[in-house]
């Protein structure tokens, strides 16, 4: 009887320290999906940062090809050639 209780013991302690392990576990997994949400947030803020600066680009090369055709319109007038590339 006393081996038998002992065995219980034995398990009902090894259960415990289970537990304490899937306890910890769980822990670190709750830790894990709260580190990935954080990455997809940022993912998700620097995906709206790059499509802003994208459009700004966009916007920074139309001046710029506008500046530069005004730049050919004004040499072709002062040398008398009114091509514009």
């Amino acid at each position: 009887m006393e081996a038998a209780t002992e065995t219980h013991n034995d398990l009902v302690n090894l259960l415990n320290e289970k537990n304490i392990a899937i306890t910890g576990h769980k822990a670190e997994a709750a830790q894990s999906a709260e580190s990935v949400n954080k990455i997809i947030e940022e993912n998700c803020q620097l995906k709206a940062e790059v499509e802003r600066l994208q459009a700004e680009i966009r916007e920074l090369r139309i001046k710029l090809w506008d500046a530069t055709e005004e730049e050919r319109k004004m040499n072709a007038g002062r040398l008398r050639d009114v091509k514009v590339l």
